[in-house]
């Protein structure tokens, strides 16, 4: 809690996930945080940080942007909430994706990646 930016995810209490892959993806993340005003600080800085991506050439390269369109953010009361919503294409796309990345990864192959 220290460190500024890190002030309202430092004060989360208790989180809960679920996820329905049944006709695409949908998921949600929920997180007790001290406060509204932090719940309410953190949904801001997670929107703020979705629409810097939607501008982030990398993103736009690797044609993530469309997939950020389905993740949502908000404040309900102490409760943080991020959601994904992806249709059942979007879902095998970004899958066939993760799947590909992979592959380069453990060839040492990735574009754009430093080798270690």
């Amino acid at each position: 809690q220290a460190e500024p930016r890190f002030k309202s995810a430092a004060s989360v209490t208790r989180m809960a996930a679920g996820l329905d892959v049944a006709g695409g993806l949908d998921a949600i993340v929920v997180a007790d945080l001290a406060t509204s005003e932090d719940a309410t600080t953190l949904a801001g800085q997670v929107t703020q940080s979705l629409r810097d991506a939607k501008k982030n050439p990398e993103i736009l390269m690797l044609g993530l942007g469309p997939y950020l369109d389905g993740v949502s953010t908000k404040g309900v009361g102490s409760s943080f909430e991020v959601r994904v919503a992806l249709t059942t294409a979007q879902a095998g796309d970004l899958l066939d994706r993760a799947a590909a990345f992979l592959k380069l990864a453990r060839e040492g192959s990735v574009p754009g990646f430093r080798g270690r």
